[in-house]
């Protein structure tokens, strides 16, 4: 846990230096717009934090609390399948890096709640969008390698179309745009 309170403060900084309007904990309430996802990258020593962030829409298919077993399924489906970063990220092995935590939450206005729990947000603001927050920590053996990250969220979640990444490197800041297509980043 430590670790994960370290590394916010590392992507808050890589996201805010693009100017993004997004922040790693909650992503402050940034931009909602269906199909686009937000990633922020930060690397402080043998410490990779990924948080990722974007309309709940983009990873269920809704934005409400379930209605009936298939909508429960999907979110159940949706639940598991972020729940382990060593499945959603692919990172170049000569950096041995090791999944280490994730944290998974969900957020309409200022209430935010794990994805279980999705039906208490129902009786906050009839209208209004809910959003998916994530955060996941890696250790990396070998930092100085780490050259890319593969993301594998585009055929887990078909709602999303196309990712915005900012990464904050010891010695390079970038970002790039990633689709079905493009699924990497790379230095």
């Amino acid at each position: 846990m430590e670790m994960m309170t370290g590394m916010k403060k590392r992507l808050m900084a890589a996201v805010f230096l693009f100017g993004s309007t997004v922040t790693v904990s909650a992503f402050a309430h940034g931009k909602h717009v269906h199909g686009e996802t937000e990633m922020a990258v930060a690397l402080d020593g043998n410490e990779l934090e990924i948080g990722i962030s974007g309309p709940l829409s983009n990873f269920l298919g809704f934005e409400h609390a379930p209605k009936g077993e298939k909508q429960q399924k999907a979110l159940t489906d949706m639940t598991v399948n972020l729940q382990y970063g060593d499945r959603l990220f692919a990172i170049n092995p000569e950096a041995a890096c090791s999944f280490v935590s994730g944290k998974v939450s969900v957020r309409k206005g200022n209430k935010t709640v794990s994805p279980t729990m999705l039906h208490a947000l129902s009786s906050s603001k009839p209208d209004g969008h809910v959003d998916l927050d994530a955060t996941y920590a890696f250790s990396c053996k070998n930092p100085d390698v780490l050259k890319s990250i593969k993301v594998q969220f585009f055929s887990r979640f078909p709602g999303i179309e196309e990712i915005d990444a900012r990464v904050l490197l010891p010695k390079k800041q970038m970002a790039a745009e990633l689709t079905a297509k493009k699924p990497f980043i790379s230095w």
